[in-house]
């Protein structure tokens, strides 16, 4: 399945644009928090815990963990369904 030409997954990362804002918006809400939730996840836990917002950086990181994983999902989906239809 990841014998796939480069030239595939880029053009299937491009087309899949409006899935990652569709699964942005109803994983963040907006882009508000969307760069909230990224700066907390890129922050080192130690200074979110001297800030007190660990708590809110374990979360903000469990929702960009899965914004990271319905976009890849619907890439690799989408070819491994190519995969079969054009095998």
């Amino acid at each position: 399945m990841f014998g796939h030409p480069t030239w595939l997954w880029i053009t299937l990362g491009v087309v899949n644009i409006p899935v990652y804002v569709m699964a942005g918006s109803w994983v963040f809400g907006n882009w508000d928090g969307f760069k909230e939730g990224l700066r907390l996840a890129i922050q080192p836990d130690w200074w979110s815990f001297i800030k007190g917002e660990l708590a809110e950086d374990w979360q903000e990181g469990f929702r960009m963990f899965l914004f990271v994983i319905i976009c890849a999902a619907a890439v690799i989906g989408e070819a491994w369904l190519l995969s079969l239809v054009f095998g």
